[in-house]
C-alpha cells in the first residue's frame, strides 16, 4: 500500500513549531519521519536510532509522541487507515528521573496545545491520558523497577545503551506483541554490548546522527537565520 505521507510530515513540522516552540532539525526530522510511518502503517518495524550527545533527541521523542497522541485519529481517517482504538505509547528510559524528564516536557506540549479541544489527565508522575483515548506511560526500567504490563502500538527505549536486556525481552517486549508494535531504540554511544548495538549492526534500517552531521546542519541554520540558539 502506497501512501504520500509528506503531508502528515509537514503537519508535525507545524504542529511541533507552534506548541513545542522548536522546528526540528533534518537529522531528527528524518527518524521522527520514520517512526509516524512506521506507526501509521503498523509495520512492527524495529528501529535504531544513535544520537550524538546533546543533540536534541529528547526533543524528537515528545514533539513526535504528542503529535501522535494528539493527532493519530484524524489521520487515520483522512487517511483511509483502519480505526486504532486507545493508542497507547510506552517511553522507559534507565533511571525514573530521565522517565520524568520526557513525562514533564510531553506534559508541557499538551498544555500548550489544549486549544485544539482536548484535554488529558496524569496520573502517578508517570502516566498521560487523552479524552480523544490516547495514553503514554513513562516508566523506568532501572534493575529494580516492577514494571506493570500494559498493551502498547509504539515502545520508545531512551537511553537504550544502558538497558539490560533481560528487563526488554522479558517485562516490556511482551507489551507489544499483541498489537505488532513499532520498537524504537534511541541512544547514544555506550560501554556495553546489548540489543541497541546489536539492531544498529545487525537491522534492516538505522539511524546514526553523527556529531559532524549535527554542527553542520546547525551551522547551516545559524547563518540564516541568525538566532544564536542555534
Amino acid at each position: 500500500m502506497s501512501i504520500n505521507l509528506e503531508p502528515v510530515f509537514e503537519l508535525r513540522d507545524k504542529f511541533v513549531k507552534k506548541y513545542f516552540g522548536e522546528e526540528f532539525y533534518n537529522y531528527q526530522r528524518e527518524p521522527s519521519n520514520r517512526l509516524i510511518e512506521s506507526v501509521l502503517l503498523n509495520d512492527g518495524a524495529t528501529i535504531p536510532i544513535e544520537f550524538s550527545r546533546q543533540s536534541g533527541k529528547t526533543t524528537m521523542v515528545v514533539g513526535t509522541v504528542a503529535f501522535l497522541m494528539i493527532m493519530i485519529y484524524e489521520i487515520r481517517k483522512e487517511l483511509g487507515l483502519p480505526d486504532i482504538r486507545e493508542f497507547s505509547i510506552g517511553i522507559f528510559a534507565p533511571q525514573q528521573q530521565q522517565a520524568k524528564t520526557d513525562f514533564d516536557r510531553l506534559k508541557l506540549i499538551l498544555k500548550n496545545a489544549k486549544g485544539l479541544g482536548f484535554s488529558f489527565e496524569e496520573n502517578n508522575g508517570n502516566t498521560i491520558k487523552l479524552d480523544n483515548g490516547s495514553t503514554c506511560y513513562c516508566f523506568s526500567m532501572s534493575p529494580t523497577s516492577n514494571l506493570e504490563s500494559k498493551t502498547l502500538h509504539l515502545i520508545i527505549y531512551e537511553e537504550s545503551q544502558k538497558l539490560l536486556d533481560s528487563k526488554i525481552s522479558n517485562e516490556t517486549s511482551p507489551m507489544g506483541s499483541a498489537t505488532f508494535a513499532s520498537t524504537v531504540y534511541i541512544g547514544t554511544a555506550g560501554y556495553q554490548r546489548c540489543k541497541f548495538l546489536y539492531f544498529l549492526e545487525t537491522g534492516k534500517e538505522r539511524f546514526i546522527i553523527d556529531y559532524k552531521e549535527v554542527i553542520k546542519e546547525k551551522e547551516e541554520v545559524y547563518n540564516i537565520t541568525q538566532n544564536p540558539f542555534h
